[in-house]
């Protein structure tokens, strides 16, 4: 799991890093400026990375926020996100006679590129600071900023409701520690699995902006 979460990283740099750069060589689109605010919510599910002794399974968290999107091509938009993000972890290791449960809450500042494709669909790819709101006395050395990139989809249900699903992992370890300390002698990082809903203020987000 390990080595695939970490390919995984690897492949999602890239394609954030490619998706910053279409829209600046995508000249020979029709440049079109339109906007709207909306909210976006929902649950994540939430775990560290797994690597190492024990049993890592995930908790539930809400996500909550504001999203401004910025449309410059009839197939490309840019989002602005502001989000409350809970995260965290379940570990147990029985050997060490260790049951804890890592809470940590975020305030996250996104960026993502959202490609319209189909009808009724959008390809979701970007990145986020995440700033750690409240330590967790369990986690030593708790660091208290994260990097993280993202991929999802979001489908259509209403002209002004939509359904989202992503996936999220951090870059960065939730502890500074040099330890021993199970399980963070690993470097565990944030993997998050969010499902939520995004309603937008401006009817007019699914209209095809060429017509």
């Amino acid at each position: 799991y390990w080595k695939i979460n970490n390919f995984f990283m690897r492949r999602l740099t890239y394609l954030v890093l490619l998706l910053i750069w279409i829209p600046i060589s995508a000249q020979e689109e029709s440049w079109v400026r339109s906007s709207s605010l909306g909210f976006r919510g929902g649950l994540n599910f939430a775990n560290l990375s797994i690597r190492g002794d024990g049993e890592y399974n995930p908790t539930q968290k809400p996500y909550a926020g504001l999203v401004y999107t910025d449309y410059v091509y009839n197939f490309l938009a840019a989002k602005f996100e502001l989000t409350y993000s809970g995260q965290g972890g379940k570990y147990e290791y029985s050997e060490k006679n260790i049951n804890a449960v890592y809470s940590i809450p975020y305030l996250s500042l996104g960026y993502v590129m959202s490609f319209n494709f189909l009808s009724a669909m959008r390809l979701d790819c970007g990145g986020s600071v995440d700033f750690v709101l409240s330590r967790d006395s369990h986690i030593p050395e708790q660091r208290m900023i994260d990097l993280t990139g993202f991929m999802g989809l979001e489908l259509r249900i209403t002209e002004q409701l939509s359904l989202e699903g992503r996936i999220k992992g951090g870059f960065w370890s939730v502890t500074k520690a040099n330890t021993n300390e199970y399980p963070f002698r690993y470097d565990p990082k944030n993997v998050v699995y969010q499902i939520g809903i995004l309603y937008y203020f401006n009817p007019d987000v699914w209209k095809d902006k060429k017509k």
